[in-house]
């Protein structure tokens, strides 16, 4: 694999706060296979990095030539620790974690807190 390809990926690993293992299940990949791939002993195949891309929300012109910006959506902070966290969640926690977060959205809506009075708050 290509060396700064591979920094990069380890960049988005470290971003998003993963271990090697983590990263490859977010793929739906066994731990072997992606440390396969990171020593070069198996190719990165366009598949691959169409993967990580959209896992991860990533610029594929960014992942391959390293031109633009990482993410492709401009999170503040705290949305980009809460995606990371909801990343690592199984399935069912995911629901369960949406549900809360509907649950929330409906109880601001309730209250009369606007959508951007409620982003002033988090900035």
């Amino acid at each position: 694999m290509d060396k700064d390809i591979l920094e990069r990926i380890l960049k988005i690993q470290e971003k998003e706060g993963m271990t090697q293992g983590e990263f490859a299940y977010q793929m739906g990949m066994k731990q072997g296979t992606w440390s396969a791939i990171e020593r070069g002993k198996s190719p990165l195949s366009n598949r691959y990095i169409q993967l990580i891309c959209s896992t991860y929300s990533i610029s594929e012109n960014w992942l391959i030539e390293g031109k633009g910006e990482m993410y492709l959506v401009d999170f503040n902070e705290k949305e980009t620790r809460l995606v990371s966290v909801f990343r690592k969640l199984t399935e069912s926690f995911k629901d369960t974690a949406l549900t809360i977060i509907n649950g929330l959205y409906e109880q601001q809506k309730k209250e009369g807190v606007s959508e951007r009075s409620a982003e002033r708050k988090l900035d």
